[in-house]
């Protein structure tokens, strides 16, 4: 227990130091991002090494890689963000796979519980293959092979986002091999924009919408628009550019595929700076204590209308009837 404190009180330290600098505007969001992202990033490789040490206490390094999604894998964390994370390892076998189950779940334990120095992060692992249902633990040959045949759309979309955080460094290097090569398959336009629209509408019709009200990360115009336009342009052209294989996060992939052409420049530029500005607008919010951020929407009627154009630039190649994620699943 003595170890989980102090993991809490160099973490609180250290995002104490990092709010007080954003107070004083220190920091861009990206910069500020980054950094929190890097604080995480030590947290979770030092709670690896600590939990692999008490079963392993002979090993160098632990045998198992930690794989971020979503707004750590991008490098984008936020004040109460979670973590979306997956477990690779090169090989399993049946006599350490039951101690790497030991391993994760107390590793996650640590992460999460709460004592009373606090609590570190809430984890989400629905990312990993087969969601709910799938090993807490996957081979790197297993997880290339489901991303290369089984996975959806949807989940290269969340590869787009992901990168190696912690843990086993040989592993980690040969994930982002694959990494890369599953966002470099050639993909139609029409298929790859449909499934995407239809993923966007799914998240639309389950969430409700307030009049007057502009949500910054759900309405249409808003973040998640921005997002889905940078995974739609990742995973149609990182065939013909390796640069978008890059992780980089939003606004500096977006400001990429204006230089290289592949989007218009000047309009590409405007929809990077809004979606700094919604984050920027999310980070005040979060740090209050208010999760979903909804702003007066006559207030940004111009930075809708930017991203709205943007998107229709996109996905200009998908069809008229855009059929449901549960029928477009039924082909494969």
């Amino acid at each position: 227990e003595n170890q989980i404190n102090i993991l809490r009180q160099v973490h609180q330290a250290n995002l104490f130091k990092l709010l007080v600098q954003d107070h004083g505007n220190k920091w861009s969001i990206q910069e500020l991002s980054e950094q929190m992202s890097n604080l995480a990033d030590v947290i979770i490789d030092t709670t690896l090494f600590c939990v692999w040490k008490s079963y392993f206490p002979s090993d160098k390094f632990p045998k198992i890689a930690v794989i971020a999604f979503g707004k750590l894998g991008s490098k984008e964390f936020g004040f109460a963000s979670d973590l979306d994370l997956i477990f690779l390892t090169k090989t399993i076998q049946d006599h350490n796979y039951s101690t790497y189950i030991k391993i994760i779940k107390r590793f996650i334990s640590w992460l999460s519980v709460s004592t009373s120095a606090g609590s570190l992060f809430s984890i989400d692992l629905r990312l990993r293959p087969n969601g709910n249902s799938g090993l807490l633990v996957t081979s790197l040959e297993s997880f290339h092979e489901y991303q290369k045949n089984k996975a959806w759309l949807w989940e290269h979309q969340a590869v787009s986002r992901s990168r190696f955080c912690a843990g086993n460094r040989e592993i980690g290097e040969t994930f982002e091999e694959i990494r890369s090569s599953i966002l470099q398959i050639r993909r139609s336009p029409q298929k790859l924009t449909e499934e995407i629209i239809s993923m966007r509408n799914k998240i639309t019709s389950s969430y409700e919408t307030k009049p007057k009200l502009f949500d910054i990360k759900y309405d249409n115009g808003g973040m998640i628009d921005i997002e889905f336009i940078t995974q739609a342009t990742v995973l149609r052209y990182a065939t013909y550019h390796e640069s978008f294989c890059q992780n980089i996060g939003t606004i500096n992939l977006l400001n990429d595929f204006a230089s290289k052409k592949v989007l218009p420049e000047s309009l590409t530029i405007k929809v990077a700076n809004i979606y700094a500005e919604y984050r920027t607008i999310q980070h005040k919010y979060r740090l209050k204590g208010e999760k979903n951020v909804k702003v007066d929407f006559e207030n940004f009627k111009i930075q809708r209308n930017y991203v709205n154009q943007l998107w229709k630039k996109v996905f200009k190649n998908a069809p008229v009837n855009i059929r449901n994620l549960s029928d477009l699943n039924s082909e494969k």
